[in-house]
């Protein structure tokens, strides 16, 4: 209609009324409908004030431990390699012909907030187990973990910080729905990961960019590990890196 001004629809499940005023002495038109106006999307960027995320009021936070230093850590499942070097860099290393192989804290861990830097050759798949117990017993050497993990994933799928279930349902939270996510990851260098468990709710950021969010109560504790995934029959050692290993325990 011309001569009207600018109509500006007010995001209701009501009706509403449109109305539209012209020249002195015109004709008013006046609308009414029952219009379901659709409120404005989230934007589909992060934004810089998810991350850190608020700790739920109902936790307190305890002090940061750099737990590669603090608790004791042992080998479970294959045969890849683990070393702590003298800065306090975790190194893992792949052999071939051996299955996953982890490194795999003592203690267990409900509650809490992970954070750590890893650099990963492109070639190697890994991970971080949390809240996860041993197949067969704690005991078990050659025990797989069942439980979480938090993906470190190169390869051109791009799904590191997504969550997947070892010994279980696999992918759990898998991030094809999650472009940005997706593309937080940096190739061939350091990438910070946070990881955030609070009762049944786990989430995950890359690079300060919200990957992960599940709800899952089928596993509130468990054990800590560092994978060195299996490549099969790949003589060439490769290498995945934590370096900055922090972990806050959180409380009622």
């Amino acid at each position: 209609i011309l001569g009207l001004g600018a109509l500006t629809p007010v995001a209701s499940s009501r009706p509403v009324r449109l109305e539209a005023r012209g020249a002195p002495g015109a004709a008013l038109q006046i609308l009414s409908a029952s219009l379901e106006v659709e409120r404005p999307l989230a934007p589909t960027s992060p934004s810089s004030s998810t991350f850190p995320p608020p700790v739920l009021p109902s936790f307190e936070r305890g002090p940061w431990r750099s737990i590669l230093s603090d608790t004791e850590w042992v080998v479970r499942g294959g045969d890849g390699a683990f070393e702590v070097t003298d800065d306090g860099t975790l190194v893992g290393t792949s052999r071939p012909g051996t299955p996953n192989t982890y490194f795999t804290s003592t203690e267990t861990f409900d509650d809490f907030d992970l954070t750590f830097d890893v650099r990963v050759d492109e070639r190697l798949n890994s991970g971080v187990q949390i809240r996860s117990e041993v197949d067969g017993g704690f005991e078990e050497r050659r025990g797989q973990p069942l439980g979480f993990q938090v993906e470190i994933d190169p390869s051109d799928r791009a799904w590191s910080g997504g969550l997947y279930e070892t010994g279980g349902r696999t992918w759990v939270q898998p991030l094809h729905r999650r472009p940005y996510a997706r593309r937080a990851w940096r190739q061939g260098a350091w990438n910070h990961y946070r990881i955030l468990c609070e009762d049944d709710r786990i989430r995950t950021w890359i690079n300060g960019v919200p990957a992960a969010d599940l709800h899952d109560a089928t596993r509130l504790d468990g054990h800590i590990g560092f994978q060195v995934h299996g490549v099969a029959d790949v003589a060439e050692p490769l290498k995945v890196e934590w370096r900055k290993v922090r972990l806050r325990p959180l409380s009622r």
